[in-house]
């Protein structure tokens, strides 16, 4: 599913653990901040848990130049535009379970690069696994 709620601020002051302060204003995917050579977007979102089912996530993204990828203040990927990878995986130790999971991106402008062009978060339903518990009476 598509993220949403996206907040954008430019310059270096915000770091994780400090991107809760500052100027943050709405903002939408491909959206340039004014004035620096890095912006950073960030937005929460929560996902969903299923009984019985162990599920790994991935956020899937696409730029107009290079990024560095935070999950609840921890970096779980760099963004190249030369380079083959869009799919990041989200580690189970770093997502809430049931609570707000925070997503930031420091998107570093070239000049001809502008932002985000897409991002999603999905589950790799190839590696889902529905697990069986069984009692055996001795």
């Amino acid at each position: 599913s598509q993220v949403g709620g996206w907040e954008i601020v430019s310059g270096l002051a915000r770091m994780p653990g400090s991107l809760s302060s500052g100027e943050w204003s709405p903002a939408t995917a491909g959206q340039s901040g004014p004035g620096s050579a890095l912006a950073w977007y960030r937005s929460s979102f929560i996902l969903p848990t299923f009984e019985g089912w162990h599920i790994p996530w991935k956020l899937t993204c696409t730029a107009e130049s290079g990024a560095r990828i935070f999950l609840n203040g921890e970096p779980i990927g760099n963004y190249f535009t030369a380079g083959p990878q869009e799919q990041f995986y989200l580690p189970e130790c770093y997502i809430k379970a049931d609570a707000e999971n925070e997503l930031a991106i420091a998107v570093l402008r070239d000049g001809a690069g502008t932002g985000i062009k897409s991002l999603s978060i999905e589950p790799y339903q190839e590696y889902s696994v529905f697990t069986h518990k069984l009692k055996i009476a001795i």
